[in-house]
């Protein structure tokens, strides 16, 4: 394996490959796809479903002080479960298939939640936790896809690049995102039925994305 002949040294080890190269022309495509589809589902996290829960305390106000405790709740545990099914889905239905359907899922509910639901609303706890669970399925899905869009010799810095790249991203995205919600006077509801049209962007993202689910994970890659 090339691990082994780096660490012995031989004639036919790799030669050490910088940061830059994944930004070179060969892997640059690649690089700004893996950077998107890391992006989109952070902005969504942090631009939009994150309105849930100060909408929820500004809705009910002192009427019931532990309403933003439940949706943060809701939220954090429908995450930690749909975190754990995203390798096992994109194995099942094929990564790219998994990545726009979660976008489309993600689309779909909290665009729902935004419109038609209030915190007062009876379903509401039960829609965030979905809001939650979908959201978070990406964040199984990415580390199995990303790594397999580059070869063995930059696939961690690849890897790494477009996870923290897309956290930069997501930096201006939720500066935007707050943006938005000025011009909306502190509405939630209108501000949330506008960042999470983000997910539109996965669903389009992911469409110029390899088909990575034969490709072999080889040293020769």
């Amino acid at each position: 394996p090339a691990w082994q002949r780096t660490k012995l040294g031989g004639s036919n080890s790799p030669k050490k490959k910088s940061l830059w190269e994944v930004f070179e022309p060969k892997l640059l495509p690649v690089t700004l796809i893996g950077i998107a589809l890391a992006g989109i589902p952070l902005l969504g996290g942090w631009g939009t479903t994150s309105w849930l829960i100060p909408w929820s305390e500004k809705a009910v106000g002192r009427a019931d002080p532990g309403a933003k405790a439940i949706a943060s709740i809701m939220r954090a545990g429908g995450g930690a479960i749909g975190s754990f099914l995203g390798g096992v889905l994109a194995n099942l239905f094929g990564r790219r298939g998994t990545y726009f359907t979660i976008s489309l899922a993600s689309l779909l509910v909290t665009q729902w939640v935004f419109w038609f639901l209030t915190p007062k609303s009876a379903l509401f706890p039960g829609s965030v936790f979905l809001v939650g669970f979908i959201s978070m399925i990406y964040f199984g899905w990415l580390p199995l896809y990303l790594p397999e869009l580059f070869p063995t010799h930059v696939r961690a810095t690849g890897s790494g690049v477009s996870f923290n790249f897309g956290r930069i991203g997501t930096a201006f995205g939720v500066l935007g995102a707050g943006a938005v919600s000025t011009f909306f006077q502190g509405d939630y509801a209108a501000t949330g039925r506008v960042t999470s049209l983000v997910y539109l962007l996965g669903m389009i993202a992911i469409c110029f994305a390899p088909d990575t689910s034969k490709r072999k994970l080889t040293e020769g890659d």
